[in-house]
């Protein structure tokens, strides 16, 4: 997969995912994604997007402002 604005090659890595609404703030550490190593473009293989959707949905209502997981212990935490 290519980034659509460099056309190189994404490397994998990881990132901090950052989730906001009107009531909260959700912080997401050592996120799985592809990035480009040029602009640093980020996307999320489809298994991690629905992770993050299912973390963030776990979270939303429980936290009062804050919160901050990281992405391996999730599964513990939620």
């Amino acid at each position: 997969m290519t980034c659509s604005t460099c056309k190189i090659s994404y490397e994998n890595s990881s990132t901090h995912h950052v989730s906001k609404n009107f009531e909260s703030i959700i912080i997401i550490k050592n996120t799985p994604c592809l990035k480009c190593p040029q602009c640093g473009e980020v996307v999320y293989t489809i298994n991690v997007a629905e992770r993050l959707s299912d973390i963030i949905e776990t979270l939303k209502d429980s936290v009062m402002e804050i919160a901050i997981i990281k992405y391996i212990e999730a599964d513990t935490a939620a």
